[in-house]
């Protein structure tokens, strides 16, 4: 988020992952899967 910050501009949407997505390693899958289609879709998260 910082390098958003760093050029004037706010993402749309806060991904939260939580715990889940970050450590168990199914969940990591769908957690990237995720990013990847919002990333697709061209919509502004952090």
């Amino acid at each position: 988020m910082a390098d958003l910050f760093a050029r004037g501009e706010k993402p749309e949407y806060l991904f939260w992952v939580g715990c889940a997505g970050a450590y168990d390693d199914r969940y990591k899958k769908v957690t990237r899967a995720f990013a990847k289609i919002l990333s697709y879709l061209n919509v502004s998260y952090a």
